[in-house]
């Protein structure tokens, strides 16, 4: 896991989808690998997004570089409902 990474939450930019996606695009071309998010900051969708266009801009990454998390909030917490949360962040994730 690298030591640093970018925290996807909490500033007013975390709920702006092209914020979010031009600055995992940018921290991803700079040489980051680290992305912190979570199902309750609803930005999965544009984190995907980001990943998808520094690859498109010729990054190239090789997804077993990039450190990607995520979290489950204590609603969701149990085998199923874990399950199907995760399932939906893979499918925002792209």
């Amino acid at each position: 896991m690298p030591l640093a990474g970018i925290g996807m939450c909490c500033r007013e930019t975390a709920y702006d989808q092209i914020c979010i996606e031009r600055s995992i695009e940018w921290f991803l071309l700079q040489g980051g690998r680290h992305i912190d998010g979570a199902h309750l900051y609803m930005n999965h969708e544009a984190i995907g997004k980001g990943i998808r266009n520094a690859n498109k801009k010729g990054a190239g990454i090789p997804r077993e570089e990039i450190f990607l998390t995520t979290k489950v909030y204590p609603s969701n917490f149990g085998y199923q409902a874990t399950r199907e949360v995760v399932e939906t962040a893979l499918v925002e994730l792209g």
